[in-house]
């Protein structure tokens, strides 16, 4: 965070309203500067940009000078009550949990991006994997292919859940009358083009308490590309959730705010793994009911992983940004002499 007291100082000249008035001004000042520079920031400018938007809030300091030469009333204090303070607390309490909204909701919608974004490069670096897609969505003709592509458009938001699970560590199953079988864990994979797979699931004259025995592949190196997912909503939303503070920081303060938006990221993770859940009914022969199959992840277990994510994850970036909490000096443009004081002519 820039160090704008510093920034001040060097602009404003001496006053003659006393030491402890201008210190008041100067934090005003501070102040008003920081909100500029921060609401910048939220509006998606660069740090370069907000800088310049902040400084030119005041843009003729000679003139504030003399304004504030004018002014020799002191501030009134109201004294400090009981509902003051109850209020300044509600107050803080509810601002503290709108930011963990916004960074929480920030870190889930950069982990669904991120998952479907990985989900395209995938399909784009194994073509063999697309043509099978291709082919198995036109058996029925064109017609039955923009319907089948219709509805797994409708589907991305529910795909991206699926895929965030495994990236944190979780599995993403399909459950049937038979049993269930994890389809995507860490380091495996099942293996898609065996036959028993639908029938293990899909039995239900065997009730067993454990998964059917359906054979897997190990999964390739490559898929571990996967694990930036998590990794980069979170410290990215911690950052984000770092610069917020008003004024300076330690990096307990900080690291509070990064693990606050994780605690949110992992109840939104849970809730819409919960609400992302697929189930479908299939009829396997002519003569008996159409059967229930389940794909999804566990809310509960996504979670608990996406907690864990969360916290570290939200609390290492927010501590990413420490040199700027600590107040860096904001530069002075080499053509904005410092005005000097009216009574240095």
């Amino acid at each position: 965070m820039p160090d704008w007291r510093h920034f001040i100082r060097g602009h404003l000249a001496p006053l003659t309203l006393g030491a402890e008035r201008e210190l008041e001004i100067i934090e005003e000042l501070s102040q008003h500067l920081e909100a500029a520079y921060e609401d910048a920031l939220r509006d998606g400018a660069s740090e370069h940009d907000a800088l310049k938007r902040a400084t030119a809030q005041i843009p003729d300091w000679r003139l504030l000078e003399c304004e504030l030469s004018r002014d020799q009333r002191p501030i009134a204090r109201q004294p400090a009550t009981a509902n003051s303070k109850s209020h300044e607390k509600g107050w803080i309490l509810m601002e503290t949990l709108r930011r963990d909204l916004l960074y929480g909701w920030r870190m889930l919608l950069s982990a669904l991006g991120l998952a479907a974004v990985g989900v395209l490069l995938l399909a784009a670096v194994r073509p063999q994997g697309l043509a099978t897609y291709s082919r198995v969505v036109s058996v029925n003709g064109p017609r039955s292919a923009v319907l089948l592509v219709g509805h797994h458009a409708l589907l991305l938001p529910n795909q991206s859940f699926l895929v965030v699970a495994p990236s944190m560590g979780g599995c993403t199953s399909v459950s049937g009358p038979g049993g269930t079988v994890p389809l995507v864990c860490p380091g495996t994979l099942p293996a898609l083009d065996d036959p028993g797979l639908v029938a293990a699931v899909a039995r239900g004259d065997v009730a067993r308490p454990s998964a059917p025995n359906v054979p897997t592949r190990s999964m390739p190196a490559g898929y571990s590309v996967f694990l930036l997912v998590p990794a980069i909503a979170t410290v990215g939303g911690g950052r984000w959730a770092g610069r917020t503070g008003r004024g300076r920081s330690s990096g307990r303060e900080r690291a509070l705010r990064g693990a606050g938006a994780g605690v949110v990221f992992a109840v939104l993770m849970g809730a819409g793994t919960w609400m992302a859940v697929i189930d479908v009914g299939l009829m396997l022969n002519a003569t008996t009911t159409p059967a229930l199959f389940t794909l999804g992840a566990s809310p509960v277990g996504t979670a608990s992983l996406a907690l864990v994510w969360g916290v570290v994850g939200g609390a290492l970036g927010a501590l990413l940004v420490g040199g700027q909490d600590e107040g860096t000096p904001v530069p002075v443009e080499p053509d904005e002499p410092v005005p000097p004081s009216p009574t240095s002519v």
